[in-house]
């Protein structure tokens, strides 16, 4: 495997306990699940004209609440995992995201939602950062491969609190 988290857990003991939080946070949203895809980073979509032509990565296809699916596509609709794509979005920008989806959708999701869509892009970031913390420790990662780990650092508090904003 790419990724060896068991050999390389010296020194991500920060990150594993983010990600246990997360996991709570998220998990916590017990609405009814639905059919969506799961990985709506930059790589997987193709636009013309700011219109979607074409989605790939369909085997991520799974049952999820929409919190967790938001919450995920929030935090990686522009990464590309290519050199230089690995700026993850900042969690003003992951609210911004959730804002425009609910616009999107006609359909405010709850403040509980809120709060596990913002666990869903912390725990996410945490999976992308321990994969950052593997590929580094085994001497394996680009330079440019820490944008996980240096978003998780300045942003899983506030993601974790996420709400939504005053509506009036």
């Amino acid at each position: 495997p790419l990724f060896d988290f068991n050999a390389t857990a010296t020194g991500a003991g920060w990150i594993d306990a983010l990600a246990n939080r997360a996991r709570d946070v998220r998990d916590a949203d017990q609405t009814p699940v639905t059919p969506a895809h799961m990985d709506w980073s930059a790589r997987n979509v193709r636009v013309d004209r700011e219109r979607v032509v074409a989605v790939y990565d369909w085997d991520n296809v799974a049952l999820s609440t929409e919190s967790t699916a938001v919450g995920q596509a929030a935090i990686t609709w522009r990464i590309t995992s290519e050199p230089g794509g690995s700026e993850f979005p900042d969690a003003t920008e992951v609210a911004a995201f959730i804002g425009d989806y609910e616009r999107a959708a006609s359909s405010p999701m709850t403040s509980a939602q809120w709060r596990a869509a913002g666990g869903a892009a912390t725990w996410l970031l945490a999976y992308m950062a321990r994969c950052e913390h593997s590929l580094e420790t085994q001497g394996m990662a680009r330079s440019d491969q820490h944008g996980a780990r240096d978003r998780l650092a300045s942003d899983a508090e506030q993601l974790l609190g996420l709400a939504p904003p005053a509506r009036g």
